[in-house]
Order: structure tokens, then C-alpha cells, then sequence
């Protein structure tokens, strides 16, 4: 596993690894090849640390929701997810806070 922090891990099917990792440099989003340990490319990253707080992953596996809403986890509420271009996410926590701003990653390519 390539240095760092590693802020959440997720993994989805058998061999799509996605972790997130600060390395001091910003935050990122890797895939992580599950066989061997190594990092197969990057998914998202961003050079300062982003006000986005959690991460949560969608019902099917394949994309990763970065929210606004700190502390959100997999239990929490998704009232709406949308596979399009640009997704609509109302994320509700068990506090009943809301968030609809949010970064779709995409984890697991094609359909």
C-alpha cells in the first residue's frame, strides 16, 4: 500500500479496493489492486485538505460519495442517488442533517 494517512477504505466486489489516503501533499482517492497491494491508479484528489468530511459509498458499489456532512456513514439515509452525469444526493444522517453538496468518485468503470 503506497505511504499515508488513510482517512477511509472501502471495498467493492472481489478486487476494486478504493482507499483515501493524506500524504501531506492532499487528499486522495486510490484504486488499489486487492492481489498485490499496489496502487492502480487515482480516482480523485485534491491539493488541500477538503471541507468534505465523509465518505460513504453508493447501494451498488461503484462510486464513493464525498459529503459535507461530518461524521455521515454507511448507515446514515440516502434518499436519492442518480447514476447520470452530474448525480443529485440528498444524504441524511441519523441527526436529520442534511447535505446535497458532494463529489461523486467513480470506483468500478463501465456498466
Amino acid at each position: 500500500m503506497p505511504d499515508g494517512a488513510y482517512l477511509a477504505t472501502y471495498l467493492g466486489g472481489t478486487d476494486a479496493l478504493a482507499v483515501v489516503q493524506d500524504d501531506g501533499t492532499g487528499v486522495h482517492v486510490l484504486e488499489i489492486d486487492a492481489a498485490t497491494g499496489e496502487a492502480e491508479r487515482t480516482l480523485f484528489e485534491v491539493a488541500e485538505r477538503p471541507a468534505f468530511r465523509s465518505l460513504v459509498a453508493d447501494p451498488t458499489g461503484r462510486h464513493l460519495l464525498f459529503t459535507t456532512v461530518a461524521g455521515a456513514a454507511g448507515g446514515d439515509k440516502v434518499s436519492r442517488w442518480s447514476d447520470g452525469e452530474e448525480p443529485v444526493v440528498l444524504l441524511e444522517t441519523s441527526s436529520g442533517e442534511t447535505a446535497e453538496d458532494a463529489v461523486w468518485v467513480p470506483i468500478v468503470s463501465g456498466g
